[in-house]
């Protein structure tokens, strides 16, 4: 595949149970012209076989590492992507089909470093009750307006999906490795990055509340 503008970033670890469904979300995108990088961080599941059932698909790469985390996962993914434009997606997440074509279409006619999108969140096992916003608006943000907005959990997240970047973005800012809530320790300085940053409540990212998530889990000495 030559000419590649989009590089979709999949970290995987041990989740069989919603990997497919993940992955064939990417891969059913109304937008064409984009790989998919996956990243089998040294899964002990049935993850590294679903995720080498792929290979066939020519838009997708697989790797498999010992487990290093998911920041290191992510940066193997970076320094391997091709496309212009990055966006990162979690193995127990999944997409709306327009998802890449959307955020494509605000980040390239805008000219701007990132787009950050809204999300649809639901627990585990429970029905989704929220639909799909394509009648969107977009809007271009200060980054105090934008780290205000972040903070107050206005239609922004700090995490590293939900958004997609310019590739450039990453030249100067690499994922912390061997910390809980990696994204908390790049987000400021890819905020610090952007020349021009659009938000959209567009909301195409699902986000699935695992029960035993690291962010649905009692907090320990290390989370602190």
């Amino acid at each position: 595949m030559n000419n590649i503008e989009i590089s979709v970033i999949l970290p995987v670890y041990n989740v069989e149970k919603y990997l497919r469904k993940c992955i064939d979300s990417i891969l059913n995108q109304t937008y064409k012209n984009y790989e998919l990088i996956i990243i089998d961080d040294g899964s002990t599941d049935n993850s590294s076989t679903i995720c080498d059932s792929y290979k066939n698909d020519s838009r997708v790469i697989v790797i498999h590492q010992d487990n290093k985390g998911l920041s290191a996962a992510r940066n193997v993914g970076i320094n391997l992507s091709k496309g212009n434009y990055i966006t990162f997606i979690d193995s127990d997440d999944y997409i709306d089909s327009k998802y890449i074509e959307i955020l494509y279409t605000i980040i390239s006619n805008n000219n701007s470093d990132i787009v950050m999108c809204n999300k649809i969140e639901f627990k585990e096992n429970t029905n989704i009750k929220e639909n799909i916003i394509y009648d969107y608006n977009e809007e271009v943000l200060s980054k105090e307006e934008t780290y205000k907005r972040m903070v107050l959990l206005q239609g922004i997240t700090f995490t590293s999906w939900a958004k997609m970047y310019k590739k450039e973005i990453f030249n100067n800012n690499k994922y912390l490795e061997g910390k809980l809530y990696e994204d908390i320790f790049i987000i400021n300085d890819i905020i610090e990055s952007c020349n021009k940053i659009v938000v959209t409540n567009y909301n195409g990212y699902y986000y699935i509340l695992r029960n035993n998530s690291i962010s649905n889990s009692d907090m320990s000495n290390r989370q602190l």
